[in-house]
């Protein structure tokens, strides 16, 4: 059960398991920032914030986590008001950006990049980036969560999960001195 003191920053909260674990974070008390790509799509995150059910403890952000200078505007409008940092980063943001069943080499280049960048590279990189905030003093400990899907349903997204499954367990091991606890989830 979380706690009204624990602040929890999720990625990839439009729709789906993002917006269900806001749902179930912001009935169990915590503090949640939903971070999301497009704010104009964001209506269940605006209805989610002005229902009582989040008690002025959701906050909405752009993020594209593809783009280094939304990671940086994100963190200096999510540091100023959580000057005490954040609890639980959840990188919940994930694509399968391919047609259908297809065959993996009926895929080119860019196709395959861009779901390894945005499902395996930008992970690293938002760790990079929070990682400042989730230093701070604010909890016995931090921890980061990766949501991922064990199916893997087309090549090139499955491809993809494999590997965020290699780097979650690399950087669990590059943050263990740091007392941060890293942990890959596959709900469904």
């Amino acid at each position: 059960m979380p706690s009204l003191s624990t602040t929890y920053l999720i990625t990839g909260t439009l729709r789906g398991t993002g917006l269900e674990m806001m749902h179930r974070l912001l009935d169990g008390g915590a503090m949640v920032i939903a971070a999301c790509r497009n704010l104009v799509k964001a209506t269940n995150l605006c209805r989610l914030q002005e229902s009582g059910l989040a008690q002025g403890r959701l906050r909405i952000v752009q993020l594209d986590v593809t783009d280094d200078v939304s990671i940086t505007d994100t963190i200096k409008v999510v540091a100023e008001p959580h000057p005490r940092g954040i609890d639980v980063l959840i990188h919940n943001t994930g694509i399968a950006d391919v047609k259908g069943y297809s065959k993996l080499l009926d895929h080119g280049r860019q196709t395959i990049l861009h779901n390894i960048n945005t499902n395996v590279v930008s992970p690293v990189i938002i760790t990079q980036y929070f990682l400042p905030l989730l230093k701070t003093p604010s909890a016995d400990k931090q921890l980061i969560l990766m949501v991922a899907s064990s199916s893997g349903v087309a090549e090139v997204y499955g491809i993809s999960k494999v590997a965020v499954n290699k780097m979650f367990a690399e950087l669990a091991i590059d943050l263990k001195d740091r007392d941060i606890t890293v942990a890959g989830i596959h709900p469904g």
